[in-house]
């Protein structure tokens, strides 16, 4: 996705999986997270307009569903693209009634270089520099409904 300034999708080990207090310290060795100890309760699938716990955001994860954590700089034109785009993606009509929905989006304050967001999914993650739904979708197709704790998610098929 060269137009919207996007990385390679990136790869990483994981870097475990087991449930932690919500009181406990974690660390992440990627930059957003994309993988690791984690909440016990994950959050709700949706748009958030503000930072929300990355312990809670790996449960998602982890759970096979797609994270776009989002810079608080970014355009507001592109926030309200996005946050379109998660509200479409977590209402399809052809998701199964009782199917977790899939994405959701939270602030980040943590992105490199000149990225206005990164999309991740279970030790995995791309940057971009403008919002695309191309390259969302594009992330989604390989990555959605992949998560190491199979509690449902479908699969992405743009």
């Amino acid at each position: 996705m060269d137009e919207a300034g996007c990385t390679d999708i990136e790869e990483f080990e994981a870097e475990g999986r087991e449930h932690i207090d919500p009181a406990q310290p974690v660390e992440y060795e990627t930059t957003p997270p994309t993988s690791g100890n984690h909440f016990g309760t994950p959050l709700d699938a949706g748009f958030f307009p503000s930072e929300q716990p990355e312990g809670a955001v790996v449960h998602n994860l982890e759970h096979g569903q797609i994270t776009i954590w989002y810079s608080p700089d970014m355009p507001d034109e592109s926030v309200d693209d996005l946050e379109g785009y998660v509200e479409a993606a977590n209402n399809d009509p052809d998701l199964p009634g009782t199917a977790p929905r899939p994405v959701l989006a939270v602030p980040y304050d943590g992105l490199e270089g000149d990225a206005t967001y990164a999309v991740a999914g279970w030790a995995a993650s791309q940057a971009c520099a403008e919002y695309s739904r191309d390259a969302l979708d594009a992330f989604r197709e390989r990555f959605q409904g992949n998560g190491p704790e199979a509690v449902g998610v479908p699969p992405f098929e743009g």
